[in-house]
């Protein structure tokens, strides 16, 4: 299935590609329609109506399948780069039309697209990224390789007349490994199978099939009579419509009456066969086998998880010293979005925080490793609130396989008393580059840039 989603993904996008480059020939090579400069207007407007039409295939098509989000140059193209690209090419072709029939109205159209061309350009260098489009990014990545900025980047990025005063990365967790243990009591509710309601229903659903057979073989019975009946009725009718047409010409009336067909016969109608349902064993488990109380339970666990599957929404931005960071506060909002939907999973990443760096960690209300009960009672408890649910799921996990090896499945399920030890250790980053800059008028502001789509980042509210 996913080889299959992934086939038409390319095709899908190979298609609106195509279908761009096709529309921008037409317009490139098109016929000369133009004569006098009266229709430079209508040329302007016909272009532009042209290029936002291709823009409508061209961008999704360019960012589509997986293949074209992992090509550095294809994955970098934006609105005004493709419609630079594409005023390009259509100055090109009023420029062919000029020379081969010396209207002006070609060389201006083509002077309106140089121009067109060069002021998207330009704003394709000033564009900025949101943090949407960054958590897109990261919801689908898999490997990030580190590179730094240089000076000819950031002057491009912010402008040669922006100065640099400071710059420094700020570095948000994204992987983490946790060892776990724990000791607890639980009670436990053993549920049997019920094989006499299993009977049952096993009973009614063969008296279902039964009778859906019995109701098809009716159908196909009287179908085969229906068949024959119209058989013979259309031969009838085939002998009847002969005797007429062999008769006088003053005497046809004869052998219609001496021969009539009466109504053809109808198709038996179909029967309403009975719905068959399809049991699970495991719905059946519904006997009481009383509870069990299960002591000095032991669990040891260890895993590799993402901060944003792992923690609830709420408790991030509480958890992790982020406040003074707003930027990156909004872009784990927006990454949360697409976690509520998608496990995250892991990245591989070649990026180590160097000593100059920022790196976002707990605040100091949360520690790394603790023991603790297994209760929690203030917001001050929030990363063992999450740390108690993760333990649960798997606590019960074990005592679910412990009651399937005797045939019983798990119903109610208590904790009586927990002892919990963890111990979490950060894996990797993901880095944001944090410039402190100083315009050509002397205010001085924040910059955030994107290491992932080498971009600054939009840090409007909206």
């Amino acid at each position: 299935m996913k080889t299959l989603k992934k086939i038409l993904l390319y095709i899908s996008s190979f298609f609106l590609i195509g279908f761009g480059f096709l529309l921008t020939y037409a317009v490139v090579f098109e016929e000369n329609t133009y004569s006098s400069n009266d229709e430079i207007l209508s040329g302007i407007i016909l272009t532009s109506a042209f290029s936002l039409i291709s823009l409508l295939f061209f961008l999704p098509g360019v960012h589509l399948s997986g293949f074209i989000k992992n090509n550095k140059f294809i994955s970098r193209l934006n609105i005004f780069t493709i419609l630079s690209l594409f005023h390009l090419a259509t100055l090109c072709g009023f420029l062919i039309k000029f020379m081969k029939y010396n209207y002006e109205v070609d060389r201006n159209l083509a002077i309106y697209c140089f121009i067109v061309s060069l002021i998207c350009f330009y704003l394709r260098k000033k564009s900025k990224i949101s943090s949407k489009d960054i958590a897109s990014k990261i919801s689908s990545l898999t490997d990030f390789k580190y590179k730094e900025f240089d000076d000819n980047e950031l002057s491009k990025l912010l402008g040669n007349n922006t100065k640099i005063i400071s710059r420094k990365n700020v570095c948000f967790p994204f992987n983490f490994h946790i060892d776990l243990e724990s000791k607890s009591d639980v009670e436990a509710q053993q549920m049997g199978f019920d094989v006499a309601s299993w009977n049952k229903i096993i009973q009614r659903e063969n008296k279902k099939i039964d009778e859906n057979k019995r109701l098809k073989e009716r159908y196909e019975d009287l179908m085969m009579q229906y068949e024959q009946a119209k058989q013979s009725y259309n031969i009838a009718k085939m002998n009847r419509n002969q005797m007429i047409a062999n008769a006088r010409k003053d005497n046809k009336l004869l052998p219609w009456i001496a021969n009539p067909l009466g109504s053809p016969p109808k198709a038996p109608k179909k029967p309403n066969y009975y719905t068959i349902e399809d049991p699970k064993k495991e719905d059946f488990y519904t006997k009481d086998k009383g509870t069990e109380l299960i002591k000095n339970l032991e669990l040891k666990h260890n895993e590799n998880q993402n901060y944003f599957n792992f923690l609830d929404k709420d408790s991030f931005s509480k958890i992790f010293d982020i406040s003074e960071w707003k930027a990156v506060t909004k872009i784990m909002r927006d990454i949360y979005t697409s976690s509520e939907t998608k496990n995250l999973g892991q990245i591989n990443s070649d990026f180590e925080p160097q000593d100059q760096d920022i790196k976002i960690k707990f605040n100091n209300s949360f520690l790394y490793s603790d023991s603790f009960e297994g209760k929690v009672g203030n917001s001050n408890d929030l990363l063992k609130a999450n740390i108690i649910d993760f333990e649960n799921n798997h606590k019960k996990k074990k005592v679910e396989k412990v009651l399937n090896d005797k045939d019983l499945k798990l119903g109610n399920f208590k904790i009586k008393s927990n002892k919990i030890s963890y111990n979490i250790k950060d894996l990797n980053y993901l880095p944001f580059l944090r410039l402190e800059v100083e315009g050509k008028n002397g205010d001085k502001k924040i910059e955030i840039i994107d290491y992932l789509s080498r971009t600054v980042v939009s840090l409007s509210n909206k």
